[in-house]
C-alpha cells in the first residue's frame, strides 16, 4: 500500500511538472540578455551647437528661422512624446508627433526640371547649357544655398530622435536638391574659368565623408553616399575641361574603415527593432495589423509571442553575427557564396513557443548586403575618378585605353574581385561590375575635352 501511495505521489508530481513545463513553454519569456540590455542604452546627446543631426532636421524650416535651433526644439518635444511611459492610442501618438515636429516650408521650385543628378549621364553638360536659368534658380533659392554652406560648421553627427514605431523621418529632399543647385552653381563657375570652384567642391566632398563617417543611422548614411557620389562626378567632370591643371586634382584616398563601416548604423536599427517588439503588446494596431480580434489584448499574445526572447533572437541573428563578421566583405558579395547575414536559422523549439515573434525576427531582417554593396561600390567610384586622372595626366587617346587598362592602368582594380577596370568604347565609359549595379555607382563617363 505504502508503495502504490508512493508511486502515485511521484506520478502526481511528475504530472504536474510536465504540466508547468508546458506552461512555462506557453506563457514563459526570457530575461533579456546582458548585451542586449547594453546595446538598447542610448547614447548621450551632443551638444547641440555641434551636432549636424539638429540643423540637418530643421533645413527647410521658414524664412528667419534657425534649422539648427528648430532641429533641436523638434527633436526635444518629439522624444519626450515617444519616452512618455505606458500605452497609448497609435494614431493619436503619431499625430501628436507629426504637430511636434519640424514643419518644412522652403522647397526648391525647379518646375522647369533645370536641376539633374550629376551622376546622369550628361548632367553636368546640361547644366552648363542651361546656366542662366540656374543662376535665376540659385537667386531665388540664397537662403537654402547660405544654409548648405553653413552645415559644414557642425563637427559631429548623431541622430538623436528615441527608437519608436512613431519616431520621425528627417525629410532629405530639399537638402538634396540644394546640394545639387549647390554643385550646379560649382559646376558654371568652374566652366566660365572662375577660381575657387574646384577647391569648393574638394571642400565639400571632404566635408560629405566626415558626415558618412559619423552617421549613425542607415537612412542618413545612404543619403550622404549619394549625395558623395554626386560630388565625385562633378569632380571627374572638371577634369574634361580643355587645358585642366590635373595637378590641382588631388588623388582621392579610399574610404576609410569608419566611412565604409555600417556597424553604428546597424546599432541604430536594432534600437528601434527592439523598441517596436518592446511595445508590440501594447498597441491595439497590432492586432488589426496581424489579422487576431482585439480582445486578445487582454489575455495578451504571451502564448504566441515572446517580446524579450524575439529581442535577444533580433540581437543575436543580425546584429551581434553581422558586426562580428564585419557585415558581408566585397568577394562574398560578389561570388554570392557567404552565408547570408540575413539568414538565421531556428529550431522547432522556437517555433513552437514563439512563433508570431520568430516569423517577425526571420521577416524583419534588413537587407545588410544591399547597404554594404552601395559603400563597396562607392570605394569603387573613388577608383574610377583616380583612373580617370591617371588616363588624362598620361595624355592617353581612346584608342589606347584598352592596352592601358591591361598594363599600367591595370594597378585600378575593381571592389569586388579585384580585377582591372574595364572600358565599354561604345559609350565612351570607366566601368566594374557590381552585383548589384546602382546608378552613378559603377560607371563613369569619359567625355571629351573642350
Amino acid at each position: 500500500m505504502g508503495r502504490r501511495f508512493l508511486g502515485a505521489l511521484l506520478g502526481l508530481f511528475m504530472l504536474v511538472c510536465g504540466v508547468g513545463a508546458v506552461a512555462m513553454a506557453i506563457w514563459g519569456d526570457d530575461a533579456l540578455d546582458h548585451d542586449v540590455q547594453k546595446a538598447l542604452q542610448l547614447p548621450e546627446r551632443l551638444p547641440r551647437e555641434l551636432n549636424l543631426f539638429n540643423p540637418m532636421a530643421g533645413f527647410g524650416v521658414a524664412e528667419g528661422k534657425n534649422p539648427a535651433e528648430e532641429g533641436y526644439a523638434a527633436t526635444t518635444r518629439v522624444n519626450e512624446l515617444l519616452a512618455a511611459p505606458g500605452p497609448s492610442d497609435e494614431d493619436e501618438l503619431g499625430d501628436k508627433v507629426r504637430r511636434a515636429w519640424v514643419v518644412s516650408e522652403l522647397t526648391v521650385a525647379d518646375d522647369e526640371n533645370i536641376l539633374c543628378s550629376p551622376k546622369e549621364d550628361g548632367c553636368v553638360a546640361r547644366l552648363w547649357s542651361g546656366r542662366d536659368e540656374l543662376h535665376a534658380l540659385a537667386k531665388a533659392h540664397q537662403t537654402l544655398l547660405d544654409r548648405y554652406r553653413g552645415l559644414a560648421e557642425f563637427t559631429d553627427y548623431r541622430m538623436e530622435l528615441h527608437p519608436h514605431v512613431e519616431m520621425p523621418l528627417p525629410e532629405s529632399r530639399t537638402l538634396r536638391a540644394t546640394h545639387r543647385l549647390w554643385l550646379g552653381m560649382q559646376a558654371a563657375s568652374y566652366f566660365q574659368g572662375a577660381s575657387g570652384a574646384l577647391d569648393a567642391v574638394l571642400d565639400d566632398l571632404r566635408f560629405l565623408r566626415r558626415v558618412l563617417a559619423q552617421a549613425d543611422d542607415l537612412l542618413t548614411k545612404m543619403v550622404v553616399a549619394d549625395m558623395v557620389v554626386e560630388d565625385l562626378h562633378v569632380y571627374a567632370a572638371f577634369m574634361d575641361r580643355e587645358g585642366a591643371l590635373l595637378d590641382e586634382f588631388p588623388t582621392l584616398e579610399s574610404l576609410s574603415g569608419r566611412e565604409a563601416s555600417l556597424e553604428s548604423a546597424l546599432a541604430s536599427e536594432f534600437r528601434f527593432s527592439a523598441s517596436t517588439l518592446l511595445t508590440l503588446e501594447n498597441r491595439p494596431e497590432t492586432y488589426d495589423e496581424l489579422g487576431l480580434p482585439r480582445w486578445l489584448g487582454a489575455v495578451g499574445l504571451r502564448p504566441l509571442f515572446k517580446r524579450n526572447r524575439s529581442v535577444n533572437s533580433t540581437y543575436r541573428c543580425w546584429y551581434q553575427v553581422p558586426v562580428a563578421k564585419r557585415l558581408q566583405p566585397a568577394d562574398a558579395l560578389a561570388r554570392e557564396t557567404s552565408e547570408t547575414d540575413r539568414g538565421c536559422k531556428f529550431g522547432w523549439a522556437e517555433w513552437i513557443s514563439n512563433p508570431l515573434g520568430t516569423i517577425i525576427v526571420s521577416i524583419a531582417q534588413p537587407d545588410l548586403s544591399h547597404y554594404a554593396g552601395r559603400l563597396h561600390d562607392l570605394r569603387g567610384l573613388i577608383t574610377l575618378v583616380n583612373l580617370k586622372r591617371s588616363i588624362r595626366r598620361a595624355g592617353i587617346a581612346e584608342d589606347q585605353l584598352a592596352e592601358y587598362l591591361s598594363t599600367e592602368g591595370a594597378r585600378f582594380t575593381d571592389p569586388y574581385l579585384g580585377k582591372p577596370v574595364l572600358w565599354r568604347s561604345e559609350t565612351r565609359t570607366l566601368y566594374f561590375n557590381s552585383p548589384q549595379p546602382r546608378r552613378g555607382y559603377h560607371r563613369l563617363p569619359l567625355e571629351p575635352l573642350g
